[in-house]
């Protein structure tokens, strides 16, 4: 899926099973701008964009906003771990990022915008799961690594035994099938951990 001519400017680490840890992926300026964001948001604003996120969820899918009755009627899914943990690029920005990455493909991809921003505080970690599991169109996921400053706070693939140290502007990209369940190691006291995510959908690839 991955052109292995776009891969060679790039210093790759291949963890095999087609998960892989392209460095130095984000350019400066994409990094600085997503730094400044973080630096100037609001702590409600964490919360805001999230819920925000729902909503455009729910209009895509549904046609409405409505995410609240979807999610009660198990449509949709609401996780209440990630209610204050992200926030939202610029869109223009995202979308650069975005095409950055379809450039990595040997066919056009469909790939939502990169305009989500995670973050995991000290105490915080992401539970093992498999990302295909409620909509079966993922086929990739993308991560942007922000930071690497904190403690903790490894990528980790338990069925392929594989485990990903962040890198500041290293994009993760691996499947999401069963066997890519993963998860989140726990973020020790010290910096926050923060990622630009996305995921690549199976209309186009």
């Amino acid at each position: 899926m991955i052109k292995a001519k776009q891969l060679k400017k790039y210093d790759v680490v291949n963890f095999g099973n087609d998960i892989l840890l392209i460095k130095n992926f984000l350019s400066k300026d994409n990094l600085n701008y997503c730094l400044s964001t973080i630096a100037s948001a609001k702590e409600e604003d964490w919360g805001k964009d999230y819920v925000d996120g729902l909503k455009r969820e729910a209009l895509q899918k549904f046609g409405d906003s409505d995410y609240q009755k979807y999610v009660d009627e198990n449509l949709m899914t609401m996780n209440s771990d990630w209610v204050d943990k992200s926030i939202e690029i610029n869109e223009d920005v995202a979308m650069q990022i975005s095409q950055d990455i379809q450039a990595l493909f040997k066919t056009k991809t469909a790939l939502e915008p990169m305009r989500t921003v995670q973050r995991h505080y000290p105490g915080s970690f992401l539970k093992e799961h498999v990302d295909a599991e409620h909509d079966s169109s993922l086929i990739y996921a993308c991560v942007i690594y922000l930071n690497d400053n904190f403690n903790g706070g490894n990528l980790y693939f338990p069925k392929l035994g594989a485990t990903i140290r962040p890198v500041t502007g290293a994009l993760a990209i691996f499947p999401t099938g069963d066997q890519y369940l993963h998860g989140v190691s726990l973020v020790e006291p010290g910096p926050t951990r923060y990622a630009l995510t996305g995921f690549i959908f199976s209309d186009s690839v």
